[in-house]
């Protein structure tokens, strides 16, 4: 439950110079705080800051658990108070408030003398523009009226000559529905590939909202490829340096091949709104163009399994899945062997493709895009699971149930029930409403006591479960209420790990019989929504 007391509220007119960082001398407020004798107090944003690499030096760090435990309770201004920024923060809220702070310190895209030379400026005159977040889009439209398109397409005239002098990084700046847009291309010279990334003037959250589809036109203004659904990123300066690989992969050899005849081409971004099912949107919309194979090609391998992300490319050519590379070793359609290189430009598109669940001739009707694919075969009704106690018996959902009753012990709900400290690890199976529940309890004399509840199938939070700490020498109970989470497989016969509630030994002691045993009772409900 999030913290609402407050110990301490930091006036941003005082030095508060015990709150500050030693390095950066910001407010000690982002995780993880660390101390050294040679240096002092240093804040997460130093830590994880790669151009200073602290960990790299010889400095012995040591965290400031306690402090952090304390920060919690105070109030700190934002970063940014002097630029006008009057945000008073939870040390759980500064790190989000500070990605996208509108008072938040920014420069000029084209003072990076990399996107300066394409608008064909004097190498001199780099804009020397500072300012605060918000004021950026002003700046440009104000001083940088003659780079802003009325297109948004941003031509390369070609992609060798351009590789050749070292001038491939680009950056577009557009408008859509009002909306103040920036495309920029990263190219890396070891990779041989760019990394394409759309900014709009958003907030992060808002920018869930939006997505782009980028299509490559070749020399005589003809689509010959879009990449659709992409996402969307929020305009911060962070998000212009060229130290990180962000955004959407561009193969420069498969984009090659689509050009066919030359190396011009055009890249044309067009963002947009969220449908209610943009993935199923986009796919129809392309099943009504004429070069529906190259918008959505075939994304079955050789071998007839689906092709997914990576995709990998045989010596002849042939698209292939990763089950025939390292599984078989050889192309099934040529038998010839692989090359090193993947076709990441259709791997893009297969994570837009729905594919249907392997127990359709069990009757499973549903569709998945590629990244959630796997877990619901894994946990699909009709899918044949180990079951949940591990024991030699296998079947679906249903069937377990039925082998639950028959075979195991079923805990009884609201029954006393006692837990013996030499036993470290036992899980209870109980039914209820018709799903099978497990209840996970770790415990050791002395140690911590280790609960969790979850639910088999379930794919919501719809049920709660009340675990009741009997005392045998008090009338004092202790009774938690907590939300009953998801048994999901992460293979067929393998579940993945719950998060567990702890009790510390040190509370618990006050309830332990003369025998060192814990006695509880549990009870499961349904949610009302």
């Amino acid at each position: 439950m999030e913290n609402t007391s407050t110990l301490l509220i930091l006036n941003p007119d005082d030095e508060n110079k015990e709150y500050r960082c030693d390095v950066c001398y910001k407010y000690l407020s982002i995780s993880p705080i660390l101390f050294s004798d040679r240096i002092g107090s240093v804040c997460g944003r130093c830590y994880n800051d790669e151009d200073l690499d602290l960990l790299s030096t010889e400095t012995i760090f040591h965290i400031q658990k306690a402090y952090e435990n304390i920060a919690n309770y105070i109030i700190f201004p934002c970063i940014y108070h002097n630029n006008g920024c009057n945000k008073q923060l939870r040390w759980c809220e500064v790190r989000d408030h500070e990605e996208m702070c509108d008072y938040k310190n920014i420069i000029c895209p084209l003072s990076y003398p990399t996107f300066n030379a394409q608008y064909e400026c004097d190498p001199t005159d780099i804009c020397e523009w500072k300012g605060i977040n918000k004021d950026l889009i002003q700046h440009i439209r104000n001083s940088h009226s003659n780079c802003v398109s009325n297109s948004n397409e941003l031509a390369i005239l070609s992609l060798d000559e351009d590789m050749r002098n070292d001038e491939c990084n680009k950056i577009l700046f557009f408008e859509v529905d009002g909306i103040f847009a920036i495309a920029v291309l990263y190219y890396f010279k070891n990779f041989e590939c760019y990394y394409c990334n759309v900014l709009i003037d958003s907030s992060f959250k808002d920018c869930e909202l939006f997505y782009y589809d980028l299509e490559i036109l070749d020399i005589t203004n003809k689509r010959c490829l879009i990449l659709p659904g992409n996402k969307v990123d929020s305009l911060l300066g962070r998000n212009l340096t060229i130290k990180k690989k962000i955004g959407l992969e561009l193969d420069i050899e498969m984009i090659k091949q689509f050009l066919k005849k030359s190396d011009i081409m055009t890249l044309s971004f067009k963002v947009m709104k969220v449908f209610k099912d943009k993935t199923e949107y986009l796919i129809k919309e392309a099943s009504h163009e004429s070069d529906k194979e190259t918008l959505i090609p075939d994304v079955n391998c050789p071998c007839g399994g689906y092709l997914f992300f990576p995709v990998n490319i045989c010596k002849n050519g042939h698209n292939c899945c990763e089950v025939c590379k390292f599984t078989n070793g050889f192309c099934q359609k040529c038998k010839t062997g692989f090359m090193k290189k993947t076709n990441s430009t259709l791997g893009n598109i297969t994570t837009l493709t729905k594919y249907s669940c392997k127990n359709k001739p069990k009757g499973c009707t549903y569709t998945f895009e590629y990244d959630d694919l796997f877990k619901h075969e894994n946990n699909c009704n009709l899918t044949t699971k180990n079951c949940v106690l591990k024991c030699n018996w296998k079947g679906t959902n249903q069937e377990m149930v039925k082998h639950m009753r028959e075979k195991h012990c079923i805990l009884q709900l609201k029954k006393e029930n006692t837990f013996d400290q030499q036993v470290q690890s036992k899980s209870y199976p109980i039914l209820f409403d018709n799903k099978i529940f497990i209840l996970t309890i770790e415990y050791k004399f002395e140690c911590p006591l280790f609960i969790s509840m979850q639910c088999l199938g379930l794919e919501k939070w719809d049920y709660e479960f009340e675990f009741r700490i009997l005392s045998s020498s008090t009338s004092i109970n202790l009774l938690s209420t907590h939300i009953c989470q998801p048994l999901t497989f992460e293979f067929p016969d393998s579940c993945a790990r719950p998060r567990q509630i702890e009790y510390p030994f040190s509370f618990l002691c006050q309830f332990l019989t003369e025998f060192d045993k814990l006695k509880f009772k549990v009870n499961i409900s349904k949610i009302q929504h």
